[in-house]
């Protein structure tokens, strides 16, 4: 069986971070490696969840009817939290799996219930903020201060730090196996999973997690 894989985050940062990017795409492959799936394309965009317009999964949805495959994502969220937009994929007649359901039959009404779900705490957290932020404003915080910008440029560091720290580590272990003549991404990978090193969220490497991997070291090298 064909799939298609498809990711997406919801800010600009998210995606210059790739961490969430990266973390769906490792789902999708292990859950395709494990079923046997033959994956023909791998598709990713930001976008809100909100948002009923967007090109990649436009295109991955495409791919799938020309190839008679399905859709993969990690999570239904990935798609959207709407119900109606769901709704709208289902009547298209859109199969996909979802890797954290498993490789099962998965009903309309189940898919429905889980969208309802979503959207409604969708609902509930943008209304929580908007009360949190009233609050903070009551009590004469001045919102986006310089203290609470210094708070969220502090964390971003931070994850990038902890980020660099692993690729450090993971580097020299590459170069060791392309010094024995390796050079392919998926050769790579099998290496590194027979030595039973894990990817920095403990999962095995796969052909794209290596050429992240690279790629983000050659960037490293270049700042």
């Amino acid at each position: 069986m064909k799939v298609c894989i498809y990711r997406r985050v919801s800010t600009k940062s998210q995606e210059d971070s790739g961490l969430s990017l990266l973390h769906q795409e490792q789902t999708c492959l292990e859950f395709a490696n494990k079923n046997n799936l033959e994956v023909i394309g791998n598709f990713s965009e930001t976008a809100s969840g909100a948002d009923n317009d967007r090109p990649g999964l436009q295109e991955a949805m495409a791919l799938c009817r020309r190839h008679d495959a399905r859709l993969l994502i990690s999570k239904l969220t990935r798609l959207s939290r709407r119900v109606s937009f769901v709704a709208g994929l289902l009547d298209a007649k859109v199969s996909f799996f979802v890797a954290e359901w498993g490789f099962r039959p998965i009903t309309n009404f189940e898919i429905h219930l889980y969208a309802s779900f979503s959207e409604l705490e969708r609902s509930r957290t943008s209304q929580r903020v908007v009360d949190a932020l009233s609050i903070l404003k009551a009590r004469g915080v001045k919102l986006g201060s310089p203290i609470m910008n210094e708070v969220r440029i502090a964390g971003n560091a931070r994850r990038t730090e902890l980020a660099n720290e692993w690729l450090s580590q993971i580097a020299p272990l590459i170069q060791e196996i392309e010094k024995t003549g390796v050079s392919s991404n998926s050769e790579l990978a099998r290496c590194l999973n027979r030595r039973g090193i894990k990817t920095r969220r403990g999962n095995h490497f796969h052909p794209a997690t290596v050429h992240y991997v690279k790629t983000r070291l050659r960037t490293l090298s270049t700042e």
